[in-house]
C-alpha cells in the first residue's frame, strides 16, 4: 500500500476524530491543551491526516472526545492495519480481553507503545 495508502488512512482517522470533535462542539484549542500542547495546528494535522496521534495520547484523546472503547481500537487499526491481530497476540499472553474491558485496552495500548517499532 505504501505512503499513499498511509496517507488515505491517516485522512479517514483524521476525519473520525473531527467528527467526534465537533459531535461534542469542542474547539481544537481545548483539545490541544487538554493533551499538553500549546499550539492547537497539531489537531488540525491530525483531523487533517498529516499527522498521526502519538500512541502516548491515545487514551486521553479518547477521554476528551468521548470516544467510546471501539471507537479508540478503529483508530489504533486506522494507523496500525494488522494491528489486531498482535494485539491479541499481545494481551492473549498475559489476560484475555474483553473488548469493552478498560483493563484490557490499557494493556493494549501500553503494547502498542512497546511494540510500534515493530509495526
Amino acid at each position: 500500500m505504501g505512503y499513499q495508502g498511509s496517507c488515505r488512512r491517516y485522512r479517514m482517522v483524521g476525519q473520525q476524530l473531527k467528527n467526534a470533535r465537533h459531535k461534542i462542539n469542542l474547539h481544537p484549542s481545548v483539545i490541544a491543551s487538554f493533551l499538553g500542547y500549546t499550539d492547537p495546528s497539531i489537531i488540525f494535522n491530525i483531523e487533517n491526516g498529516d499527522v498521526r496521534v502519538p500512541l502516548k495520547d491515545l487514551p486521553q484523546l479518547a477521554k476528551v472526545l468521548k470516544l467510546p472503547l471501539y471507537r479508540l481500537h478503529i483508530i489504533v487499526e486506522g494507523y496500525y492495519p494488522g494491528f489486531s491481530s498482535k494485539a491479541s497476540e499481545i494481551v492473549g499472553k498475559t489476560i484475555e480481553p474483553l473488548p469493552e474491558d478498560k483493563f484490557s485496552v490499557a494493556i493494549v495500548l501500553s503494547a502498542i507503545e512497546q511494540q510500534s517499532q515493530i509495526m
